[in-house]
C-alpha cells in the first residue's frame, strides 16, 4: 500500500463515510463538498474524482462534472467505471456522439463490464441505432443476467420498435 493510499484510508475515512452516507440519502451537495475537500488532499486518487464527477453532475454543475471525470480517467486510463459514468453523463447532457466514443473505449478495455454495455446501448438507442443498442443490452444481460436496467432498457426498446 502506498503512503498516499494509506493516508487516504486514515485521513479520509471520515470524509469517505460522509460521502457514502450522502449518496445513500441523496444529498449530492454534501457528496460534492466532501469529494472536493478530499480531492484537494489527495489529488492523485481517481476514485475521488469519479465520485466528484457523479456528484457534480447530480447537482447540475456540468463543467465540474466533465472536468472531474476527465481527471479521473487521466489519472487512471484503465478506470472503466469512470469512463462508463462519464459516458452516461454525456448522454444526460445531450452529447450522445461523444458518449458513444467514451463508452466504446470502456467496453474495449473491459468487455465484461455490464454497466458500460448498458450505457453504450442507451447512447446508441438515443441515436436511433437500434440493432447496435440491442447487441449491447444483450451483452450486458449475458454478463449480468439479472441486471434490471439492461433488462428494462432492452424491453422498452424492443416494444418501441416492434
Amino acid at each position: 500500500m502506498t503512503a498516499l493510499r494509506f493516508g487516504f484510508a486514515c485521513v479520509g475515512f471520515v470524509f469517505a463515510a460522509m460521502i457514502i452516507w450522502a449518496i445513500y440519502t441523496g444529498d449530492f451537495w454534501a457528496v460534492k463538498r466532501s469529494a472536493e475537500h478530499l480531492s484537494k488532499q489527495f489529488p492523485g486518487e481517481p476514485f475521488l474524482f469519479n465520485i466528484l464527477g457523479y456528484a457534480a453532475g447530480m447537482t447540475g454543475d456540468e463543467k465540474a462534472a466533465i472536468a472531474a471525470y476527465k481527471w479521473a480517467i487521466k489519472l487512471n486510463p484503465n478506470f472503466v467505471e469512470a469512463m462508463s459514468n462519464y459516458g452516461s453523463f454525456l448522454v444526460q447532457i445531450g452529447r450522445v456522439d461523444d458518449a458513444v466514443i467514451q463508452l466504446q473505449k470502456a467496453v474495449a478495455k473491459k468487455p465484461d463490464y455490464a454497466e458500460a454495455h448498458h450505457n453504450l446501448g442507451v447512447a446508441l438507442a438515443g441515436l436511433g441505432r437500434t440493432e447496435e443498442a440491442m447487441k449491447h443490452y444483450d451483452q450486458a444481460i449475458r454478463t449480468t443476467p439479472k441486471y434490471a436496467n439492461a433488462l428494462n432498457s432492452r424491453g422498452t426498446l424492443k416494444s418501441a420498435n416492434g
